[in-house]
């Protein structure tokens, strides 16, 4: 072999081994989610609920049972943006990502079908005793308020909610959360009736029927979480979830 042919071979093995290193340079859920956090993309896109664009949920159902054959397609959709799209709109160009974090940003998107872990057991009766790690209820009616019990995660449905469907009875969960870890967090309050979400004060979800989800940079430390409920009937549901910067999906708040 002349020296003109082991260069062309020694070309097709490097260029072999760099497109295998490039591949498995796909950067993790929980970080690919802090990115897409930092980008534009939940400015269009929320995760459950239709926005500009439609929610990643639909997307993962979409493409369930093929994703690994439609992955490389939608890397490159994001990268270059473009129409043809399913549906109707346009997808804005994000050509300072690179390959590889926009791969795990896709898979997380296609994760999101096969892993729902928001769909976790309801909380369980109510506590009689204050203790960490738990929310508060109160009962709000006309001007008066109290203490009604605690509960260790805001997950209720339909039953729970009879004894509270009186007229103009309001339902306040609080607690105090000490945070570890500062950065971008995630909160889904997932509400059959009137609800809303409320960090430090500021009202973060509001009560609109598709205000559901909410993006905040938190600092290390305490904040008070709060949500108040006003119930409607006997098909109520109240969910309270997060993903903080550690977590690759949603669960229900529990600290």
């Amino acid at each position: 072999m002349d020296w003109k042919g082991k260069i062309i071979v020694l070309c097709v093995v490097l260029g072999a081994c760099s497109q295998a290193t490039h591949e498995s340079k796909i950067v993790s859920k929980p970080i690919a989610v802090q990115l897409m956090l930092k980008d534009d993309c939940f400015s269009c896109h929320a995760t459950y609920e239709q926005n500009i664009a439609p929610p990643y949920m639909d997307i993962s159902k979409r493409y369930a049972e093929y994703s690994e054959v439609v992955k490389p397609k939608l890397i490159q959709k994001v990268i270059n943006g473009g129409g043809g799209l399913w549906y109707g709109g346009n997808m804005s160009p994000h050509p300072f990502l690179k390959p590889e974090e926009v791969s795990g940003m896709v898979e997380w998107v296609l994760s999101l079908d096969e892993r729902d872990s928001t769909d976790l057991k309801k909380s369980e009766s109510l506590k009689n005793t204050s203790a960490e790690g738990v929310f508060a209820v109160e009962i709000v009616q006309a001007d008066l308020s109290f203490i009604h019990g605690y509960v260790d995660q805001i997950h209720l449905e339909t039953d729970q909610f009879l004894e509270w469907q009186s007229a103009g009875k309001t339902l306040r969960f609080s607690a105090n959360v000490e945070l570890k870890i500062p950065g971008r967090y995630m909160f889904h309050l997932h509400k059959t009736g009137q609800g809303s979400l409320t960090i430090d004060g500021q009202v973060v979800i509001s009560n609109r029927a598709k205000d559901m989800e909410a993006i905040r940079t938190l600092t290390a430390g305490l904040h008070k979480i709060e949500v108040t409920y006003i119930p409607l009937g006997k098909s109520d549901a109240l969910k309270l979830s997060w993903l903080t910067p550690t977590m690759s999906h949603y669960h229900v708040m529990k600290f």
